[in-house]
């Protein structure tokens, strides 16, 4: 990892003080930017909620959606709901 992701990493530490303000936030992106079309289409899947950059990765379980997530957004901090 280099220097520019730890600086990242520091930035979102210091923006949430703990799970709980992820979690909120996460809903919050949630609700506003995608609830409407995945509850549509996605009722009882799992979302894993990319707080850094507002993005979303859809699975049917919560692992395999925060795999998914890491998978693509190796630094990302993410929070998973359930639609």
């Amino acid at each position: 990892m280099d220097e520019h992701y730890f600086r990242e990493v520091l930035k979102m530490v210091q923006f949430f003080k703990n799970e709980e303000e992820v979690a909120a936030y996460a809903k919050e992106v949630y609700e506003s930017k995608f609830k409407t079309e995945y509850e549509a289409k996605h009722k009882g899947k799992f979302l894993a909620v990319d707080v850094q950059g507002e993005k979303v990765y859809l699975a049917e379980t919560p692992e395999n959606a925060r795999k998914l997530a890491v998978k693509t957004n190796p630094t990302g901090l993410f929070h998973v709901i359930q639609i």
